[in-house]
């Protein structure tokens, strides 16, 4: 059960029932908020913590999937936050974009033309999801080459936009042409 920390008060007392009068078989709950749980369920479980990887046991496991080349990305590895899962699925993902319009947008636009002409692409190339996946690509790429955090809370607002159902054009347009301008 995901999220176990957020169950109703009724499911957590049936579970309780069922943890007291186990027949076979296992039941895993998942909570990145474990204290939350009801002291009672807390007790009759076995806690296994989960953590993040760091970058040398990162290498290891993605050399052993036989994916060594993501490590070559530092945006994908930081987008990852040290998940081997997360960095194949950003890998794929940053694969199936566009190649010429990943590398328009390794900086941000530097005038109006150009900022008109990539809002156009994205909106026509890339589907609603591509286009949340590429926010969060920009976010950690312009942060990293830009070190700049109004790039980051400028994105962030997009994705918010975007996920209000805004036309996505207009989005990207107003974005890239504050930017330029």
């Amino acid at each position: 059960m995901q999220d176990a920390d957020r169950m109703a008060a009724s499911a957590a007392n049936a579970l309780l029932k069922t943890l007291e009068e186990p027949t076979s078989g296992s039941i895993i709950l998942i909570s990145s908020q474990p204290q939350k749980l009801l002291p009672t369920i807390a007790s009759r479980c076995q806690a296994i913590p989960f953590h993040r990887l760091n970058g040398s046991s990162m290498v290891r496991v993605l050399e052993r999937l036989g994916n060594a080349e993501i490590i070559n990305d530092s945006s994908i590895v930081a987008l990852a936050a040290g998940s081997p899962g997360q960095a194949i699925a950003h890998y794929d993902r940053m694969r199936s974009m566009p190649k010429a319009l990943l590398e328009q947008l390794e900086l941000p636009p530097t005038n109006a033309l150009i900022a008109m002409r990539l809002a156009k692409e994205i909106d026509t190339m890339l589907d609603f999801e591509r286009q949340l996946w590429l926010l969060d690509y920009l976010q950690h790429r312009w942060w990293r080459s830009l070190s700049n955090t109004n790039w980051v809370e400028k994105l962030e607002a997009v994705k918010v936009a975007l996920l209000k159902m805004a036309s996505s054009r207009l989005v990207w347009e107003v974005l890239f042409l504050e930017k330029s301008g």
